[in-house]
């Protein structure tokens, strides 16, 4: 993967755009350290710092076309691009490098954007047409990796960072409440908006073509459920053949590609089919309280995989000591510290030499793994409490409770069952918000309402369920502020087999009880891994990744962090009610335990309050430069 960026201004020179696009990229070192490329145009610039994973001596970018008229920044991998060579609209292209850059830059070039839905990865970037002077942004279709714009006073600019493009000057960097009311109900900020008011992010599966002052955004996938349904039989053949093929693609790599191990059942899949094809190093996290940890059954798989393992001890002070740099790279507040667990396992991964690793995101999504998803299966009283081990114990609520906080959860979030009980507790947390922030704040579910296919009230409420899913908490929140971004950080690039084109195809042809069997989960995932993993994993339910928020923000590590939090810092800033603040730290700071809803609140506070101190600093150097 890489860190792209460009800028787009009809009468730039190409030396001032070389400056601005050095600039840019001055921030993304981590995410490319292998090589710098930048390319000057008249009106145009773009440039690559470049992670070498594929076709690491050649693949040189930006990648200019023969007859010069197209120049490609891509980020990512195209990991079907053996294949795509053959495309009959390629047949006369002559290949001067052997990786997936030419590729896409010929099938970009010669199709534009209906290339998009062959590409097989994760990939964002952009195309700059000479001869047209158009602009081709584009993202991949679950949003794995991040693409960023910003529009200027006479242009366009947009990077693999906001950071990036805070370093230019008429960017406005202020709190965007829209991105405010999205990480309080979503998790996260949901594209396009971001925390900063005057930085978009372009949504998964879309392009944009720039051209001028006009800017069209389209979309070339969707998730459509249905077509043939599989037979019980059929569906394990088609999903483990798929999930094979997509191993063996995520594989491709001039480097040696690393698992992650978290000791549940889906990377313990995806670790045991890779393994299959050679020596593999795996890597997890661990935690020291056994509410958290999941090491036992994390060695189980390397064991049985027969891999090198190497594991990190996610400490409390080792938590909140990465706090800052956590929420630099995440570029957004989070309201949970598992990120600096995340955070923590690329250090570990990139200090073995490793530059990439497969992982087991997207199954949950997929093949309804969430507690969101098996809540709709038990509706109340005792079940509830079975559906609720996805938790860690001290998080389980049991089932009376939680079917009363479901009735008395907002009447909007209805037509959201599965996640009105996650989107409901963060609402609460608006709370600790000004009044004045408050007053500013919409409604992040009427917008996602607004967004959906018109078609999704048709569907089962599982699948709708599943759509949400794949479309907010799964590319905002686990692929990028708890994934992506937090193995960059160490430049590794992650990759996601089960996001894999064919094994979505696969998986959106599941009837309902073949993914969600009762309260049992993954059921066609679970027969398939017989013969893969080990027994205990096997049974095991879903334990979620989590970290330990208290004892993190308790220790001494977070002092600093906590500071922030003083009633001077807090005016300073404007966004939290400095009385309530101090309620919540008297209560950390007498050792009280704090509930799964305090500890969020009190992780929100301090990211936000340190994603602001970052951009104060980034303002004043900016004023310094400028005088």
């Amino acid at each position: 993967m890489c860190g792209v960026a460009g800028i787009v201004v009809p009468d730039i020179d190409a030396d001032a755009g070389r400056r601005a696009v050095g600039s840019m990229l001055s921030e993304q070192g981590h995410r490319g350290p292998d090589e710098l490329g930048i390319v000057g145009l008249r009106g145009a610039a773009l440039g690559v710092a470049r992670l070498a994973i594929v076709d690491g001596g050649g693949s040189r970018q930006p990648m200019i076309s023969p007859d010069r008229r197209f120049t490609l920044c891509l980020n990512g991998e195209v990991l079907n691009y053996p294949e795509l060579r053959q495309h009959p609209a390629l047949r006369d292209w002559n290949f001067v490098s052997d990786g997936d850059t030419e590729v896409a830059l010929a099938l970009l070039a010669r199709l534009g954007p209906s290339a998009l839905p062959l590409f097989n990865g994760q990939f964002a970037g952009g195309l700059w047409d000479a001869e047209r002077r158009q602009l081709l942004l584009f993202r991949d279709r679950f949003g794995i990796l991040p693409l960023y714009y910003a529009e200027l006073p006479e242009g366009i600019a947009f990077a693999s960072t906001i950071r990036a493009l805070m370093r230019l000057d008429p960017v406005d960097c202020s709190l965007d409440p829209a991105a405010v009311s999205d990480l309080f109900c979503l998790w996260a900020p949901h594209p396009p908006h971001t925390i900063c008011a005057g930085v978009r992010q372009l949504p998964p599966a879309r392009w944009a073509m720039v051209s001028g002052d006009r800017t069209v955004i389209q979309g070339y996938w969707e998730p459509v459920f249905g077509g043939a349904e599989l037979g019980p039989g059929e569906a394990e053949e088609e999903l483990r053949a798929a999930l094979e093929g997509a191993v063996v693609r995520n594989l491709r790599a001039d480097r040696t590609v690393g698992t992650l191990v978290s000791g549940g059942l889906d990377s313990a899949v995806i670790t045991a089919m890779a393994a299959s094809h050679g020596e593999r190093s795996t890597f997890s996290v661990t935690f020291e309280d056994g509410l958290h940890d999941e090491s036992r059954y994390q060695r189980q798989v390397a064991a049985q995989a027969a891999t090198h393992h190497a594991s990190v001890l996610a400490t409390p002070a080792a938590l909140a000591s990465v706090l800052p740099d956590v929420v630099t790279h995440a570029e957004a507040p989070f309201l949970r510290i598992t990120p600096c667990a995340s955070y923590l396992l690329g250090e570990l991964v990139s200090g073995a030499g490793v530059r990439a690793v497969v992982s087991g995101e997207g199954a949950d999504e997929l093949l309804c793994g969430y507690d969101v998803f098996r809540q709709l299966e038990a509706r109340g009283g005792e079940e509830l409490d079975a559906v609720l081990s996805g938790g860690t114990p001290a998080e389980r609520v049991p089932g009376r409770v939680l079917s009363l906080l479901i009735e008395a959860d907002d009447a909007r979030t209805n037509r959201f069952p599965a996640q009105r009980l996650r989107w409901g507790a963060a609402r609460r947390l608006r709370g600790y918000l000004t009044e004045e922030l408050r007053q500013q704040l919409d409604d992040p579910v009427e917008r996602l309402t607004r967004s959906l296919p018109s078609d999704a009230w048709c569907w089962s409420e599982l699948r709708r369920a599943q759509y949400v899913e794949m479309r907010t908490m799964l590319p905002d929140y686990i692929l990028g502020t708890q994934g992506e971004r937090m193995l960059m950080a160490h430049s590794v690039e992650a990759r996601v087999p089960f996001l894999d084109n064919e094994v979505v195809a696969v998986a959106l042809r599941l009837a309902d009880e073949q993914k969600l069997r009762g309260t049992s989960e993954k059921d066609v995932l679970r027969r398939i891994a017989r013969d893969l993993v080990p027994a205990p994993v096997l049974a095991r339910r879903k334990q979620a990744y989590r970290a330990p928020a208290a004892a993190a923000l308790g220790s001494d590590a977070a002092a600093d962090a906590l500071a922030l939090l003083s009633p001077t810092a807090l005016r300073a800033h404007g966004i939290f009610e400095s009385s309530k603040v101090e309620r919540l730290l008297r209560r950390l700071r007498a050792g009280d335990r704090l509930s799964e809803t305090q500890e969020m609140a009190l992780t929100g506070i301090v990211t936000t309050q340190l994603w602001l101190e970052l951009v104060a600093g980034r303002r004043h150097e900016r004023k310094e430069m400028a005088a």
